[in-house]
């Protein structure tokens, strides 16, 4: 409870800041004659917004990049979470063998498979995977397996762990998809 509670904090916090810094903008907003604008939270939605756009922008070149890859390295590895949470997102897109919090297909014994998310895979033949429980399907135990035990599944977390929410309606199919290894 404490983490969810220091998250809702700092967007607290975050969203104090942002309507503080916007005020002074929306006072001279109103006194421009725009008062339609003048709510002081639009406004910082609108600053947000733009903020985004513009560090989109600034990614898309080479010294965007390597500027955020140093900001990121520096910072926010710093947090042991956010590698997670990072390789996690990715996981509800892509489909492409190597990634991390990649859906796979366990062997246990004798045609029995369960399916599992990769979340690291180690150069000599070992991996940790997260055998997901339904209806919660990130939850679940962590087991180190050998590598040659795991299928790779072609679908991504976000469809997979849909299905395991719905108690495994659906599941048969994306266990099907496999990738040719």
């Amino acid at each position: 409870m404490l983490p969810t509670l220091f998250f809702c904090l700092i967007i607290y916090e975050m969203l104090q800041l942002l309507v503080a810094l916007a005020s002074p903008i929306a006072i001279l907003l109103q006194e421009g004659g725009l008062d339609k604008v003048s709510d002081p939270i639009l406004v910082a939605l609108v600053l947000l917004a733009g903020a985004c756009f513009l560090v989109g922008l600034a990614m898309q070149s080479n010294t965007g990049r390597r500027l955020g890859e140093w900001f990121e390295k520096h910072t926010l590895h710093c947090f042991p979470i956010y590698a997670a949470l990072k390789r996690l997102t990715r996981g509800f897109t892509d489909t492409q063998e190597g990634k991390t919090f990649m859906p796979a297909l366990l062997e246990i014994d004798n045609g029995i498979q369960e399916i599992v998310y990769i979340v690291e895979a180690s150069p000599d033949g070992i991996a940790a995977v997260i055998v997901p429980r339904s209806p919660a399907a990130f939850s679940g135990p962590v087991k180190i397996v050998d590598r040659k035990r795991l299928t790779l599944l072609d679908t991504n977390i976000g469809d997979l762990s849909r299905s395991l929410s719905h108690w495994g309606v659906g599941t048969v199919p994306l266990a099907s998809k496999k990738l040719n290894t």
